[in-house]
């Protein structure tokens, strides 16, 4: 059960970062939203005076990491470049760990304060932790009963969770079923144990109201827009990767809920009956379409001349694919913030986005805004092109997201 009445800015806890899914992720794939948002978490009580702490769920257990093992996790989300060492014989026996997850997990198990296999993990964080913890789950991994029961057995504990969107419940047709079993858990966890909910938007606030039975007043609640990080973008990057016509762009992993298919089909029906088109882009990994979408994708005519696709970049050449583009496309069917269409905006390049009431929360009146299964509508407006946002109402916009505001209401 939730603890009740405790005061965050009294008598503090120490902090216990969740970070697991960044574990899970760097150096394996490029970053999404939700990762780089438990990144900026981790900035964060890395720059806290207090000594912080890290727990990570590895393939043995479990990890207790101090400053000193949270801050390689945060110098490898600056620099995308980092190797991490050889995996031990304890990683390579862990099974569905690919080697750069082995390698992550073989150096913080090193770096560890203490280690504990998955019965253990109360006594493990009664041992290190004797005054209680304030734990931070951000990445929506590694929280159930259990977990819930480790904390709960210390002194004093607090447990804050961050809800980044409902699309399992809102659109189970758009994940995996086993994704929408996980998260299904993770709900039910949410609406037992945790102290605070967390959201970046209102929309994401209402739709948590709906499938947690809370009502939008309950004090649990705390919502609080993200910051945006925005590297320096390569220019270099669009000659880099071979686009020499005007482009436009989609970034996003590759997957149903980003509409990408929806795209192609666009792109196809322009070229068939000769219409002027941009090229387009797809920028992220892979993610879980069926193998015949990604077949047909490889073995599209028009791959390489008219659509190109960039799995691999660093974030700043996706900046700079991303400024370099004629507008950014965002067919999105369901959605909890809007990072892309934002870093967009930001860059100074026009968005062409889905309309959803999250977008319209976070992105005002900046994009132009279509139905997301319009085709003719969304044929009508690439063709068109968009004239640049205004940077008075840019740096407007820009002001309601930074990290430090973020910060000063969750933690203020």
């Amino acid at each position: 059960m939730a603890a009740e009445g405790m005061r965050l800015n009294q008598d503090p806890l120490p902090l216990l970062l969740d970070v697991t899914r960044l574990a899970s992720r760097i150096g394996d794939r490029r970053l999404s939203g939700v990762d780089r948002v438990e990144a900026a978490y981790l900035r964060f009580v890395l720059s806290q005076p207090d000594m912080p702490y890290g727990l990570v769920r590895s393939g043995f257990g479990y990890l207790l990491l101090d400053r000193a093992g949270l801050q390689p996790l945060c110098d490898a989300v600056a620099d995308e470049t980092i190797s991490w060492g050889r995996p031990d014989l304890l990683s390579r026996l862990a099974r569905h760990r690919s080697k750069a997850r082995a390698g992550v997990e073989t150096t913080l198990r090193a770096l560890s304060i203490a280690r504990a296999p998955r019965s253990g993990l109360g006594r493990m964080l009664r041992k290190c932790l004797p005054d209680g913890a304030h734990y931070l789950n951000v990445g929506e991994t590694n929280f159930d009963g259990p977990v819930a029961m480790a904390l709960r057995g210390l002194r004093r504990s607090w447990i804050d969770m961050v809800l980044h969107d409902t699309i399992p419940c809102d659109f189970p047709d758009l994940v995996t079923p086993a994704s929408a079993a996980r998260f299904d858990k993770r709900l039910r966890a949410m609406r037992t144990h945790a102290d605070r909910i967390i959201t970046a938007t209102w929309a994401v606030q209402q739709a948590g109201c709906r499938h947690l039975g809370l009502g939008s007043e309950d004090a649990r609640w705390c919502v609080a827009p993200f910051g945006l990080d925005l590297p320096e973008p390569d220019a270099k990057a669009p000659a880099r990767h071979g686009l020499t016509r005007p482009y436009m762009l989609a970034l996003g992993t590759l997957e149903p809920r980003k509409n990408i298919t929806f795209l192609l089909e666009i792109w196809r029906q322009a070229t068939a009956t000769g219409s002027a088109m941009p090229d387009l882009v797809l920028c992220g990994a892979r993610g879980w379409y069926p193998a015949k979408v990604f077949a047909a994708l490889d073995a599209d005519p028009l791959r390489g001349v008219h659509i190109h696709e960039i799995n691999d970049a660093l974030d700043p050449e996706v900046a700079g694919l991303i400024e370099g583009a004629e507008a950014l496309l965002f067919p999105t069917v369901a959605e909890g913030f809007g990072f892309p269409p934002l870093e967009a905006i930001a860059l100074g390049v026009p968005v062409i986005c889905s309309d959803l009431p999250v977008l319209r929360e976070t992105l005002g009146a900046l994009p132009v805004y279509v139905a997301p299964g319009d085709s003719y509508a969304w044929t009508s407006k690439i063709k068109q092109g968009c004239a640049k946002p205004d940077p008075t109402a840019v740096e407007a916009l820009l002001d309601r997201f930074t990290w430090e505001q973020h910060f000063a209401r969750v933690f203020g």
